[in-house]
């Protein structure tokens, strides 16, 4: 894959800052899921339409834009650096949390879980030993995606240093790239509808070739899902403008684009399509994804146009909160949603006490060298939230 000219670095401040600002959105969004009444580490008693309808919204756009992110980012640093000194670092950054994450915050949420479930701490002990004795999606759960960085960074690596492959991927990339700069609506449009027919291809192949059983089911078929957009990713960062043309998209284009196939998602159960179902809602999806993520970069970048000490603390806090907070939610949803009298109020108080616990969390981990290291895969540390009026922001 050969290098071309990257956009300036001045340019992509807004960029770190909106995937920090992602991953604090898991904060609403998994909350919402603990009081929508759907399968999740602990129930509501009861189904809320309007938290399934927000959980919806919120993952219609959070992760796809997150792994757009996470594509041009990858292909940028690795013309930078180089392919193995970048996988390197990938190893580094991403492994060692997701490792120190599987260690320590995935067996408190067995626990959580076991405990609400049996409502004794000896039932808790055997449910989560149960966890562990049984590879499953139950040893990931929200690292899911962590996993999911580290496969599309080995596929990246390999197209990089495989030379046959990524001669023919490299190709196809600016190709892409290519299209994006030269009609980019139609381009972009196209890319849409291949995501749509990739994600439902790679799902049928899926269940084809039974990938759910593989590694005893830690490979979580979303993987599939993603991996179209942080290719998407890689295409805008493989030619000089491709970002600079994905920005500059109408606004109220994208944002019509994706609140109307928001509404498709939503009407769909209440449609007869058949066998069309599925088609409908990947093709849905991969609109409301690419369209929602062309809104956010625009919005991201009017909005977070210079750097910022607190945007610098977002993107150093995130990943902390990020393996944080879903145990917190787990343990505080179901008394909060008890002994609060609506589950509006309820939703808006798990997200405060949150986010509370998990920068607390962060902060005590932020300035333990070693555990940070571990958590973030970083030795140096990072801003606090105590610091932030007087201090300098990152250049």
């Amino acid at each position: 894959m050969s290098a071309s000219a990257s956009p300036p670095a001045s340019r992509l401040h807004f960029l770190d800052g909106l995937r920090g600002i992602l991953m604090f959105c898991g904060i609403p969004y998994h909350a919402a899921l603990a009081l929508s009444g759907g399968w999740w580490i602990v129930s509501s008693d009861t189904d809320s339409p309007g938290m399934h309808v927000i959980a919806q919204f919120l993952g219609i756009w959070r992760m796809p834009t997150f792994f757009i992110i996470a594509g041009f980012f990858a292909l940028l640093v690795l013309r930078r650096r180089g392919a193995n000194q970048w996988f390197r670092g990938r190893l580094v950054r991403v492994g060692l949390p997701l490792l120190f994450g599987l260690a320590t915050v995935v067996p408190v949420q067995w626990f959580i879980a076991g405990f609400y479930e049996s409502g004794s701490l000896t039932g808790a002990m055997s449910f989560a030993a149960d966890r562990l004795a049984t590879p499953s999606g139950w040893w990931l759960l929200h690292l899911w995606f962590l996993l999911a960085l580290l496969a599309y960074s080995f596929v990246l690596w390999v197209v990089a240093t495989v030379r046959p492959v990524g001669a023919v991927a490299g190709r196809t990339i600016r190709a892409a790239g290519d299209a994006v700069e030269r009609h980019p609506m139609l381009a972009i449009s196209v890319y849409m509808v291949f995501t749509a027919a990739a994600v439902i291809a790679g799902n049928w192949l899926w269940d084809v070739v039974g990938g759910d059983q593989f590694a005893g089911g830690l490979i979580p078929p979303v993987v599939v899902r993603y991996a179209p957009l942080f290719v998407l990713g890689c295409i805008l960062a493989s030619r000089p403008r491709g970002l600079a043309v994905f920005l500059q998209v109408p606004l109220w284009l994208t944002l019509g684009l994706g609140f109307a196939s928001f509404g498709v998602l939503l009407g769909i159960p209440y449609l007869e399509l058949g066998t069309l179902a599925p088609a409908v809602g990947e093709l849905a999806l991969a609109v409301g994804a690419i369209a929602f993520a062309s809104a956010l970069f625009r919005v991201a970048e009017r909005v977070i146009r210079r750097p910022s000490s607190v945007v610098d603390w977002i993107v150093d806090s995130s990943l902390v909160v990020y393996l944080v907070h879903q145990p917190v939610i787990a343990l505080i949803a179901p008394p909060i949603e008890a002994s609060t009298p609506s589950t509006a109020i309820a939703w808006v108080t798990i997200i405060a006490l949150t986010s509370i616990i998990s920068i607390a969390l962060y902060e005590l981990i932020n300035a333990t060298p070693g555990v940070r290291f571990l958590a973030t895969g970083m030795r140096s540390r990072g801003r606090s939230v105590f610091g932030l009026t007087a201090a300098t922001p990152r250049q």
